[in-house]
């Protein structure tokens, strides 16, 4: 999953491996990427912040590396997972060419188009369709919608997308829990009771609603 440096603090590293071990998310995550890639193939996850799917994907055989701008999060990432496959790195500084290149959650605008025609086979990008929908203001396009139509102005790929349906229940507990999920302090209070029905916990990504948007984009040959 994506961070920028300084992002993940001790109190957000604690809430996110706290949620990650009460839910399947990531477990269902990789697995809705899998048709994606090729095992045999050498992929990088962009980014890859607390480095969960990074290590899912490797312990069943596939060839990846967590690159991340900052060091504390890679050195941090390798003791956790115990794996020796997370590196600070700047995707544009790589001399490889990954075959696949994972995007997830944040993309900047700015660097979309460079990195979809960086050479290699595909680029994977996994984005949040309505996630945050109540924060953006008057006709603010969703995220995914403006990132799909920066892709199709890209005209030497070919692209398909895919809705995977996954939940992501986060452990809240407090306002503090709810802060670290940014959720703002006026929707924690409407939310209030619902948290108590359901243990407090919220789904953040729900099945139903069908968050996620799965972009795979190829150069084409």
């Amino acid at each position: 999953m994506h961070s920028a440096i300084d992002y993940w603090n001790g109190e957000k590293i604690e809430f996110y491996e706290r949620a990650s071990k009460e839910s399947d998310f990531h477990i269902r995550l990789t697995s809705a990427i899998k048709e994606s890639i090729e095992r045999s193939k050498n992929a990088i996850e962009k980014e890859s912040g607390t480095g969960h799917t990074s290590e899912l994907l490797c312990r069943e055989g596939y060839k990846i590396r967590g690159v991340d701008l900052n060091d504390k999060e890679a050195e941090r990432d390798k003791r956790r997972s115990g794996l020796d496959i997370f590196k600070e790195e700047n995707i544009f500084d790589l001399k490889e060419r990954p075959d696949t290149l994972l995007i997830f959650f944040e993309l900047e605008d700015e660097c979309l188009e460079r990195l979809v025609k960086i050479p290699r086979r595909n680029t994977l990008l996994i984005v949040n369709r309505n996630k945050s929908q109540r924060e953006l203001e008057g006709g603010a396009k969703k995220p995914s919608k403006r990132i799909l139509e920066s892709l199709y102005s890209i005209e030497d790929i070919n692209i398909t997308t895919r809705e995977p349906s996954l939940s992501f229940d986060q452990p809240l507990k407090d306002e503090r829990d709810a802060k670290r999920a940014h959720i703002k302090k006026e929707l924690f209070e409407k939310m209030k009771s619902r948290i108590e029905k359901r243990g407090e916990r919220y789904p953040l990504l729900s099945r139903d609603e069908k968050d996620l948007l799965l972009i795979d984009t190829r150069r084409k040959t």
